[in-house]
């Protein structure tokens, strides 16, 4: 959708369509420089990753609406920032939980999704740009993670009170207590 933006909504060329393509990486990279010493303090882990799929989700239906160019570059680097914070809480939470034995197939799985997802995203956004527009797309794009993740959220405890836990040696682990169920193959 990045450059139907640029060149038929904000009108920004070549250059501006370069700057905006830039801004989620500008984000991303921005939040894990604040995201390498912060991470070990993280312990609400749930909520932290609920609230940047929520960040990302936001940020992406102002993104859809903006017509202003610095705003459109600030809101997509957002979804980069939230996009970040997600992965790297995602990635903590899937190793300490994962057992030994399943974590090759659980990072298999992972890669599906994380491969084949964002085509799938693709698709359904050019398949609704093409019937409703661009701004329909990245809007309705964006309230389907808002409304996702609230779901989420909502259905799964578990994963809002997930935590970590100090240990002796001042470092973090998961909480036994509050640790996502897995299947019957444990």
């Amino acid at each position: 959708m990045l450059p139907i933006f640029a060149q038929d909504i904000l009108k920004v060329g070549a250059k501006g369509y370069g700057w905006l393509y830039a801004a989620p990486a500008i984000g991303a990279v921005a939040t894990s420089a604040v995201m390498i010493p912060l991470t070990p303090r993280i312990k609400r882990r749930g909520p932290v990753l609920l609230w940047a799929v929520a960040v990302f989700g936001l940020a992406t239906v102002l993104f859809g609406f903006s017509r202003w160019f610095w705003l459109t570059f600030v809101c997509l680097a957002f979804t980069g920032a939230g996009d970040t914070v997600s992965m790297i809480i995602r990635n903590i939470v899937r190793q300490l939980e994962t057992p030994d034995r399943l974590r090759g197939r659980m990072t298999g799985v992972n890669m599906i999704f994380f491969i084949g997802g964002p085509q799938l995203g693709e698709f359904e956004a050019g398949a609704v740009a093409n019937w409703l527009g661009a701004t329909v797309s990245v809007v309705s794009g964006g309230l389907g993670c808002l409304i996702a993740t609230g779901w989420l959220a909502a259905a799964t405890p578990a994963l809002r009170h997930y935590r970590a836990e100090e240990r002796a040696d001042g470092r973090s682990h998961a909480t036994p207590r509050t640790r996502v169920k897995h299947s019957s193959l444990d």
